[in-house]
């Protein structure tokens, strides 16, 4: 299966780090890619500075190594890659006596179904039908209906899931299986909340449906970018490569 896509990772206009970090992995040897599929990743990180960033980067890192470490069944590699990766970043939290952590969302292109992998606030959308499919829900506050209170202004940006902050002995992240075989009509999305905190679902729906891949990264920059761009924003855009 040959994929196409754009990967966008912006600072924004008002932080001097990046604390978001994004990849995409297809393996080279075929018989891995019939098994397992491509796989791509957005993870925002937390905990200040070069902590956030390093709790991100670790997260795309192992998780895109791990996956691919064993032949197993998706869902399977997933959990043990992102319980690897959870545990790593604990580690690395402990050693510096400060809890760190990320928001990780992938998601594992097989020839047959989709298998996602998802904890904290970054997102997962699939264009299907000229419809744009929200397939995660944000592991925050105000998702679970703990917002309503004074600090509702907060909540919103309060995760009550992520990647690293706590040793594990099971994976802490969803892992969701999407019986849905891509077609040249679809398109992935995976994004941190600094692009939807900015772009509406319709806005997001309309360029999906209507713009080629390059013109969707030149458009959404300039448009986050103009609207504020208060934190870092990232995202990757899949389609399937049709053969010419």
């Amino acid at each position: 299966m040959n994929l196409k896509y754009i990967i966008v990772n912006e600072t924004g206009m008002h932080r001097t780090n990046n604390e978001d970090a994004v990849c995409f992995v297809k393996p080279e040897k075929p018989w891995v890619e019939q098994a397992m599929g491509s796989l791509a990743i957005v993870a925002d990180g937390m905990g200040g500075h070069a902590k956030g960033e390093k709790a991100s980067r670790l997260a795309v890192e192992i998780i895109s190594k791990e996956y691919y470490a064993k032949i197993l069944p998706p869902a399977k590699a997933l959990e043990r890659a992102c319980l690897i990766a959870n545990n790593t970043i604990a580690k690395e939290g402990s050693t510096i006596d400060q809890s760190i952590g990320t928001t990780c969302t992938a998601v594992a292109i097989t020839h047959k179904d989709l298998f996602l992998l998802h904890i904290g606030d970054s997102r997962a959308y699939l264009l299907k039908s000229k419809k744009l499919q929200l397939l995660t829900n944000d592991h925050t506050l105000e998702n679970v209906g703990l917002g309503q209170n004074s600090a509702a202004n907060y909540s919103k940006n309060i995760l009550t899931k992520s990647l690293g902050v706590e040793a594990a002995v099971d994976c802490p992240a969803e892992i969701i299986k999407i019986e849905h075989q891509l077609d040249k009509t679809n398109r992935i999305l995976l994004c941190s909340d600094g692009l939807y905190s900015y772009l509406s679902a319709k806005e997001m729906e309309s360029s999906l449906i209507e713009m080629s891949l390059t013109q969707i990264g030149q458009h959404w920059v300039k448009w986050v970018l103009k609207r504020g761009a208060a934190d870092n924003f990232s995202f990757i855009v899949l389609e399937l490569d049709s053969p010419h």
